[in-house]
């Protein structure tokens, strides 16, 4: 039987291409078969190969631009994210090579499966890892799956119902308390404080007591500051509320300035009184909230100016804009509001037994 090339085919037009593949196929419909057989493997090969670097380069980006903003929010620190694949029967890990952080997973042969692991699998891994160490495993879950479930709702809403139905509703199963620490951290975020706040300050925690057995005491803590900010999304707007938190390990306070008795009459200095005065008191960060409109804004920054100025100490870690909706009588208001965080440096005390 003679042989042929299947580059023949393609010698004519689409016409010409398509009669040639019948008359071949029915004078010898083995070698056609051979040799589309060898072309689908390779056209097959190409697109696995496209499928796999595109799937890759997608999860990278949205990990790394939702870790980047985290670095911003919540202090976490961030080095550039990279997706290895490994073969099914090799383990997972996190790996750190060249300034870069490395996440060697399995191919789950899904878009959004994959999105979804990756992303668990770094707020589990590399989110808090100092702090979580001292915290029941409860906590730590519910930690990693909010977490987890607000990478997905900004980087990647079509893979919710996958996050939902893989890991959310099991661990809520399995464990109440889960349930309970998320509805609450979903009330901190209500007002938008869950990453600038409390992940930050958990970030700060974990740098202090790294080598510590205080253990209990950790976890009294971080329960208190919970329940801080939680007194916060309560607040309705213009009730006074507690604005400093003094634990053992965690001092912060949250200041709401930029009021239109203030704004109007320009009262500066009252204002940074308040803050210096909380410094001058041991705090370690303050969180200066007013609302985002220019004029308020405005405000703001002269506030922030004038307790910076003579106060060489003192530093702006972060400004940023965020939606919260408050309290006002039966409903919540959405008020767009702007929060710069001051930190003194000198106030830090690292717990080393």
């Amino acid at each position: 039987m003679p042989s042929f090339s299947p580059t023949i085919i393609f010698a004519g037009g689409s016409g010409t291409t398509l009669l040639v593949v019948l008359f071949l196929l029915i004078k010898y419909p083995d070698h056609v078969q051979k040799w589309v057989g060898i072309l689908s493997r390779a056209f097959n090969y190409i697109f696995k190969k496209s499928e796999y670097f595109s799937t890759k380069w997608e999860i990278e980006g949205k990990l790394n631009t939702f870790a980047g903003n985290l670095e911003t929010d919540g202090g976490v620190p961030y080095s550039r994210l990279t997706i290895k694949w490994t073969a099914r029967d090799e383990n997972e890990e996190i790996a750190f090579e060249d300034g870069q952080t490395i996440i060697v997973m399995r191919d789950r042969n899904h878009r959004n499966k994959n999105f979804v692991h990756a992303a668990y699998f770094y707020t589990s891994e590399i989110l808090l890892k100092n702090t979580k160490r001292k915290l029941p495993k409860h906590l730590k879950t519910s930690i990693d799956l909010y977490s987890t479930q607000k990478i997905i709702q900004q980087e990647n809403k079509a893979a919710l119902n996958q996050f939902t139905n893989d890991y959310l509703i099991p661990n809520i199963d399995q464990n109440e308390k889960i349930k309970e620490y998320i509805e609450r951290f979903n009330k901190i975020e209500t007002i938008g404080l869950y990453f600038p706040v409390l992940i930050q300050e958990l970030t700060y925690l974990g740098n202090k007591i790294y080598l510590s057995t205080q253990t209990d005491e950790i976890i009294k803590e971080v329960e208190a500051l919970i329940q801080f900010l939680e007194k916060w999304s309560e607040r309705e707007i213009g009730q006074l509320t507690q604005e400093e938190f003094t634990g053992l390990f965690t001092k912060c306070s949250i200041k709401i300035v930029a009021s239109q008795y203030s704004r109007s009459n320009d009262k500066v200095d009252n204002q940074k009184g308040r803050i210096i005065n909380s410094f001058n008191q041991g705090i370690e960060n303050v969180y200066v909230i007013g609302n985002s409109a220019k004029k308020n804004k405005k405000f703001v920054d002269k506030v922030i100016c004038a307790c910076t100025t003579n106060n060489t100490k003192l530093l702006v870690m972060k400004r940023r804009e965020f939606i919260a909706k408050v309290k006002s009588g039966e409903i919540r208001k959405t008020i767009p509001n702007y929060l710069v965080h001051v930190r003194n440096p000198e106030a830090i005390e690292y717990v080393n037994q």
